[in-house]
């Protein structure tokens, strides 16, 4: 197909003209009002001879061991974070994780969303700056072991048929439901998110789960009587964009993979599965429409693993 533009962004001095070099293209702007800009560079073709990168604005930042290839970002629940090393035939495939043609990505949130009260300091972390941390490496053995299980195994896969280098961001949280994940606008343009995102503890249609574990976290704040504002728990509409996510757009994709639902359902009381499932569909759908309109690509690709039945009716 087409190559894609090469969309290069940051932030820099308000005004500053910001010129980006990239082997023998060259794209130059300012930055705007808020201090942000972007550079698109011509289409690049996807080849494995690495370049140099140079950023010249009011600092320079030179960026060695540049590829052009296909960039997949992996997001959703604990299936999607669920790491190579605890992953079957994992530790080997670890172990010779060496491809420099694979590139990983993985932003790690902290704390974590496991199951006690988390400390001051912890959710003082609850801000985009401290949230999700991490930078790019060229896959090697650590870093791969630490990475998403099913998004190794893809951008692997996906190196070695298409011959093209891969980079893979990996950007997962345990527990959360799809609304963390969508851009503002798509909450307030979609009713039911809309909903919950005004009164989150009273929404019906917010599952058990994610209230229990989200006072758990919030032990603090529960105890001294839920002050306003609610800390950024990733489990909020909305929170995981707020948190970081947003800002990898409009980074260019070939594509993204979504896995999965289930904190999206079990939350009707008689259980009322039509409902639940037509629920999903609905925020499913407005997840991956608000993705598209933030990225600017209105065909990018959306994969995403439906979950099996098996003894949980709820699941479709």
């Amino acid at each position: 197909g087409e190559a894609p533009y090469g969309i290069v962004y940051g932030s820099d001095v308000p005004g500053t003209i910001v010129t980006v070099t990239f082997g023998e293209t060259t794209g130059s702007t300012h930055a705007d009002a808020s201090g942000h800009w972007r550079v698109t560079l011509q289409p690049l073709v996807a080849g494995t001879t690495p370049s140099t990168m140079t950023i010249a604005g009011s600092s320079r930042k030179v960026l060695h061991n540049v590829v052009v290839g296909d960039v997949w970002l992996i997001s959703g629940q604990s299936n999607a974070d669920f790491p190579l090393s605890l992953a079957e035939g994992g530790p080997a495939a670890a172990v010779s994780a060496t491809n420099s043609l694979i590139r990983l990505l993985l932003l790690e949130e902290s704390p974590r969303t496991d199951a006690r009260a988390w400390t001051a300091a912890e959710v003082a972390r609850l801000n985009p700056k401290d949230f999700f941390t991490g930078s790019w490496a060229v896959c090697n053995p650590e870093q791969a072991k630490r990475t998403s299980a099913i998004g190794f195994f893809f951008a692997r896969h996906i190196q070695a048929n298409q011959n093209v280098p891969v980079g893979l961001i990996d950007c997962t949280v345990g527990g959360t439901p799809a609304a963390s994940w969508m851009p503002p606008q798509t909450i307030e343009s979609h009713p039911g998110t809309a909903k919950v995102a005004g009164h989150f503890f009273d929404a019906e249609m917010v599952p058990g789960f994610v209230r229990k574990r989200l006072l758990q976290n919030l032990a603090d704040w529960d105890a001294a009587g839920r002050t306003a504002p609610m800390p950024e728990h990733p489990y909020k509409p909305g929170s995981c964009w707020r948190l970081g996510f947003g800002e990898l757009a409009p980074f260019t994709l070939r594509g993204i993979f979504w896995y999965q639902g289930e904190t999206d359902a079990d939350f009707s009381d008689p259980a009322d599965y039509q409902s639940m499932a037509d629920r999903y569909v609905a925020t499913f759908a407005a997840l991956v429409a608000g993705w598209r309109a933030a990225w600017q690509a209105p065909n990018l690709p959306v994969y995403f693993v439906q979950l099996p039945q098996i003894n949980r009716p709820s699941w479709p």
